[in-house]
């Protein structure tokens, strides 16, 4: 098992909502649009970064990004 830090990001920077959790293999995660307190963010768009713990020959963390919006 590895681990997964999803964290997600208004674009001044700020950590809004963060999750970890242990995976193998192809996962699945969700974000309901809450920050860490469980309030709505704004509408608006958002970085969510994903780090995963590498194998030990890899670089420490493999780190993807992705740009997401929020709207309702």
């Amino acid at each position: 098992d590895r681990t997964i830090d999803l964290m997600v990001y208004d674009l001044s920077g700020r950590l809004i909502w963060k999750q970890a959790q242990m995976g193998f293999g192809e996962q699945t995660a969700s974000w309901d649009g809450r920050d860490n307190a469980g309030d709505l963010v704004p509408p608006g768009l958002y970085l969510c970064k994903i780090e995963v713990d590498a194998d030990a020959n890899e670089a420490s963390r493999t780190v993807e990004q992705h740009l997401i919006s929020v709207a309702y």
